[in-house]
């Protein structure tokens, strides 16, 4: 019961930044392009490179991400296969396409940080980088079935800067670089602010809908 309260006292203040994105999104002038680029291209980075460097690392880590991936590439192909028999229209790769996706980084991030010790959150970073690689490479190849090709789903992988920052990270970890205070103090600046704008992008994304229609196949 301790656990179910803890949860909700850290998971309740991620709908009112959902809530609060969704007002900005409605009713302001909040370009949901812009604000997704800086949580893409700069704000996961850095909580990404700084995560790993800051990583008690254990080789035995990295098959945390490879079955991750596995395990979600494998749900994928399921649920595609299973999508494109019962229908026959384009909600086929829209629902293949959200069977690979979550919002695990700035979701999950608070949630693993609530329950366990900081230093937990670089493991669950890693092992979040399969989740994101198979969202970006199959995500991208399910949307656009037809018009996408293995080459193109890597080549989207290769240009995600936060693929990136992970193996640097690593590769600063194992080449022993410790961190300044100052370094850390603003990456956990950067990782606050991560949470922040991402949650606040989904309810900006929902804003930005002139009306929501309530779909049972993408339950």
């Amino acid at each position: 019961m301790d656990i179910f309260f803890l949860l909700a006292a850290n998971i309740f203040p991620l709908y009112i930044l959902i809530a609060l994105g969704y007002i900005a999104g409605r009713w302001m002038d909040v370009n949901l392009h812009s604000m997704a680029i800086i949580a893409i291209y700069f704000l996961a980075p850095m909580v990404n490179f700084s995560a790993m460097l800051r990583l008690q690392f254990d080789p035995a880590y990295i098959a945390l991400p490879v079955a991750i991936f596995l395990g979600s590439a494998a749900i994928g192909i399921l649920t595609y296969n299973f999508a494109r028999r019962r229908w026959k229209d384009n909600s086929v790769n829209l629902i293949s396409m959200s069977s690979v996706t979550g919002n695990t980084g700035y979701f999950g991030l608070p949630i693993i940080l609530a329950l366990f010790d900081p230093k937990y959150a670089g493991i669950y970073l890693l092992m979040n980088t399969g989740l994101i690689i198979s969202e970006l490479g199959l995500g991208y190849y399910f949307g656009a079935r037809g018009h996408a090709d293995v080459k193109g789903a890597l080549m989207k992988v290769a240009k995600l800067p936060v693929v990136h920052a992970v193996w640097l990270g690593l590769l600063f970890n194992f080449l022993d670089v410790q961190p300044s205070a100052l370094f850390i103090r603003y990456a956990d600046y950067a990782t606050g602010a991560w949470v922040l704008v991402g949650m606040m992008l989904i309810g900006i994304a929902l804003g930005k809908q002139e009306k929501i229609v309530f779909e049972p196949r993408l339950i």
